[in-house]
């Protein structure tokens, strides 16, 4: 308790009121649609998802003697707007079903793959 100007007041708890249950459609996530694939881009379909080769894309693009910088760039912006996993390896450790296994497992149904040799 405290005295205020010579009177006695009872402390007084403030409880914030409850806040509503959220509906189901507040609790969605809101996802972006990818934008479809290019069909004459896809070199094959592995277990759903869409392989497309660095090459193919930089054809695509006409960007083949592009700088290395703006070729990476050009190759992110397409995966970030398709929602494609970018999969690269050496030759002895390439493997198509690796690239398409780990797209499914980051929630992606392209895969922009390429050889480093």
């Amino acid at each position: 308790m405290r005295v205020m100007e010579n009177y006695l007041v009872e402390p007084t708890v403030v409880t914030p009121a409850a806040e509503p249950d959220p509906s189901p459609e507040d609790m969605m996530v809101s996802i972006p649609l990818a934008r479809p694939v290019e069909p004459f881009l896809v070199k094959e379909t592995i277990n759903g998802v869409q392989v497309v080769t660095v090459c193919a894309l930089l054809d695509y693009y006409d960007a083949m003697y592009w700088d290395y910088e703006d070729q990476s760039t050009t190759i992110s912006l397409w995966a970030d707007s398709h929602n494609a996993w970018v999969y690269t390896r050496p030759r002895e450790s390439f493997f198509l079903g690796e690239a398409a296994a780990l797209a499914i497992q980051n929630d992606c149904r392209v895969v922009v793959v390429e050889d480093l040799s």
